[in-house]
């Protein structure tokens, strides 16, 4: 937040030289294409998309989608697991060409196995020419950083490379969690749970999800084993859809009766008549005073 100048500085000075990419700690997305997400504006470059993709671990769930990288991620990434936005909005930080990558926290919401490729194969790989800041609590990570920065509430409290703070004597892991062993190729419940509702059963959670049953209901006639022409059944964006004119008054009278009996509807109607005429009245006694 600092880099970003989002707060404000007391003391010091901050200067970055070139470009900076920001991968915001909360997924986000728009209502397109995951390609389209993450090109983001830019000008495709397959080469670089596909290294993109593979660095972000989002091979695999492009193989799983009905339409490949073209499937609408929906407004907000309705139609992705929490996992998935996270790597798509790792993604779209990592395709634009910058001098600094400012990483918050995208290993947070994927498994162990998935973290361990995005570490190597992306943040040590892909981006190792680049200046990148990874704010992260997975700490099995901290022996290959170049330098540590360890916050508590607030307040930097160690600054160096990991054989630097274990030699200084801080005991930085009672103040950020002991480290623990990671089984690297077993992914956790919750992750397994989120992409099996992801890929068995699409819920629809907005209004505008709606349009991504429509389109896959165009296919649904065809046999599983059937080839699909992905350019001919490729997804659209529909509009929403509504409606114009006035309310019936029938439903005005289905509002107020929903609400309780007719004697209190009727309490309620001569209560506000009666306030209305006090209220008036005080000012017909002001002006006649």
């Amino acid at each position: 937040m600092s880099l970003l100048k989002e707060m404000p500085l007391n003391s010091g000075s901050i200067t970055i030289n070139g470009k900076i990419s920001y991968a915001s700690q909360e997924a986000w997305s728009f209502n397109g294409s995951a390609r389209d997400n993450i090109l983001f504006g830019c000008d495709f470059d397959e080469n670089k998309y596909r290294r993109v993709v593979h660095v972000c671990a989002l091979e695999r769930d492009f193989k799983l989608f009905m339409y490949g990288d073209k499937t609408l991620v929906g407004e907000r990434g309705v139609s992705l697991s929490r996992g998935q936005r996270a790597r798509i909005t790792l993604a779209i930080a990592v395709y634009r060409d910058a001098d600094v990558y400012l990483l918050d926290d995208p290993l947070s919401a994927v498994d162990p196995s998935v973290a361990k490729h995005i570490f190597d194969k992306c943040i040590s790989g892909y981006l190792k020419r680049k200046v990148c800041i990874l704010v992260t609590h997975q700490i099995q990570f901290l022996k290959k950083a170049s330098k540590i920065l360890v916050l508590n509430e607030g307040k930097c409290i160690a600054l160096g490379s990991y054989d630097e703070l274990v030699n200084s004597g801080l005991d930085v892991l009672s103040i950020i969690g002991h480290e623990k062993e990671v089984t690297e190729n077993t992914p956790n419940e919750s992750e397994i749970k989120s992409r099996s509702r992801t890929y068995s059963n699409l819920s629809v959670r907005s209004n505008r999800s709606r349009s991504l049953m429509r389109n896959m209901s165009r296919i649904s006639d065809l046999n599983a084993s059937e080839c699909v022409d992905e350019d001919e059944f490729e997804p659209a964006i529909e509009d929403e859809e509504k409606e114009s004119g006035s309310i019936n008054a029938k439903l005005y009278w289905i509002y107020f009766r929903s609400g309780a009996g007719p004697i209190f509807l009727l309490t309620v109607i001569f209560s506000t008549i009666i306030s209305q005429a006090i209220f008036h009245a005080s000012d017909l006694f002001l002006a006649e005073w």
